[in-house]
């Protein structure tokens, strides 16, 4: 997630320096023509950013400005479009920087459990409390989805729910339904089994991964409710 949102605002600064630039040859008052073409290329590069944001409103205004923006230039008026290219500067795009960085921060693309759970020993860096704590947010959420009792856990918890003789998900592919038991397993053992004590001190990269993994399966877990 971190080279994600690193990789995306990385662009949209690059995205806000070319339309810097072209603000600058509307200053300098050229031709609309070669306007037209900055103006495209740029509406051409930012809308296709604006298509991988988790949200596409992430985008505030850009979208009518940069339409508008193009729009005037074919019909070789700079002067009905000037504001346009000031408020892609000037706001549109920083204020998009704003909201995928706070998106990040806030970590809203989690499950709202999980987060609400790892939120506040994240921000006190108790990282590898956090990655004890999501586990327990898997468990609990795998015992009460499948109404089974406290004592299961790890990896017998996951193969109580897809392992071969399990009686849930009897209709799944028996090829995703091993597939499952393995991811979820080798979770347990891997990441919650390492940091299951406090003896290690977890690293960014292990956190995220942490995560990321135990908020696929929650998400998992939530799609597969269908299946008997």
């Amino acid at each position: 997630m971190l080279i994600y949102v690193q990789e995306v605002v990385g662009e949209l600064r690059k995205l806000r320096e070319y339309a810097t630039m072209l603000r600058t040859k509307f200053d300098a008052g050229r031709d609309p023509a070669e306007l037209l073409l900055d103006a495209e290329s740029l509406a051409q590069r930012l809308n296709a950013l604006i298509e991988s944001l988790p949200e596409v409103s992430m985008s505030g205004n850009s979208r009518r400005h940069l339409g508008w923006l193009v729009r005037e230039l074919k019909g070789g008026s700079p002067s009905t479009c000037r504001q346009d290219i000031e408020d892609l500067v000037e706001s549109d795009i920083p204020g998009t920087i704003e909201r995928i960085e706070r998106w990040a921060k806030e970590m809203t693309y989690l499950d709202e459990e999980l987060r609400d759970a790892v939120v506040p020993l994240i921000k006190a860096r108790q990282f590898d409390s956090a990655i004890r704590k999501a586990f327990l947010v898997l468990t609990e959420r795998l015992r009460s989805t499948y109404s089974l009792p406290k004592g299961t856990d790890g990896e017998g918890l996951v193969n109580i729910v897809f392992g071969q003789s399990s009686s849930h998900h009897t209709t799944m592919n028996a090829g995703q339904k091993l597939a499952q038991r393995n991811f979820m397993s080798g979770l347990y053992g891997v990441i919650r089994n390492k940091f299951s004590h406090g003896d290690h001190e977890a690293s960014i990269a292990e956190l995220e991964a942490a995560l990321s993994s135990v908020n696929l399966c929650l998400k998992n877990i939530e799609d597969l409710k269908a299946v008997p």
